[in-house]
């Protein structure tokens, strides 16, 4: 596929992925301050329950049983609404993060070379308003910066833990492979994991405290 390009296109094409670039980039911080301001929400909720439930601990016991459980399950239902909105912005950050590395291997190709690689598809899907080869880059990348399994929730304990034994132990080898155990976790993903943890030890907390309140464990 021929991808020469007269001077004016080359920089016409560089102006406007920069502009994209630009772009992503803000975009990506819209995402996270987002996460935050639903975490400090969150907790705002929290400790707005949380008083509400010390502040009516002798009348909370009083309530009937089909009304506590109902209340549990809305907190609960909250709870995982929350974790769903984070984790869709997460999802789009990275996916925010992969286009913007993807445009600035293209920023710097165009300027050293002042032309595209010969087997870039130009094809555009309806579903979408970019080249194919950036769009197959960009799935590829995003997949592999947002790995979404359970084990993700642990990472930061495992982040913790090896950070100990590093400072710890005097094994040299055992240091370098705690060392490499970290670099092997996703930034992206043991950030999301903390904020998950983060919302879901008060939620835990919460639930008990109700319960420990209901069944006069708390007077």
């Amino acid at each position: 596929m021929n991808t020469k390009h007269s001077k004016s296109q080359v920089e016409e094409l560089l102006k406007y992925l920069k502009e994209l670039q630009f772009n992503s980039s803000n975009t990506a911080l819209r995402r996270e301050n987002a996460v935050w301001a639903a975490t400090l929400l969150y907790f705002t909720i929290c400790y707005l329950l949380f008083k509400f439930a010390f502040d009516n601990k002798e009348k909370i016991p009083e309530i009937s049983i089909f009304i506590i459980i109902p209340v549990l399950f809305l907190i609960v239902t909250f709870f995982f609404l929350f974790i769903l909105f984070i984790h869709t912005n997460y999802g789009l950050y990275t996916n925010d993060m992969s286009f913007r590395s993807i445009l600035m291997k293209y920023i710097f190709i165009l300027i050293n070379k002042k032309e595209l690689p010969e087997n870039f598809d130009w094809q555009i899907d309806p579903s979408h308003s970019f080249p194919e080869t950036i769009m197959n880059e960009l799935r590829n990348d995003t997949r592999n910066r947002h790995e979404v399994n359970i084990d993700m929730i642990f990472s930061p304990y495992k982040f913790f833990l090896n950070f100990l034994k590093k400072k710890i132990i005097k094994d040299e080898i055992k240091k370098q492979k705690s060392e490499l155990l970290n670099r092997e976790i996703q930034k992206i993903q043991l950030h999301e994991a903390i904020i998950y943890n983060i919302i879901f030890i008060p939620t835990i907390i919460l639930i008990m405290f109700f319960c420990l309140i209901f069944f006069k464990i708390i007077k």
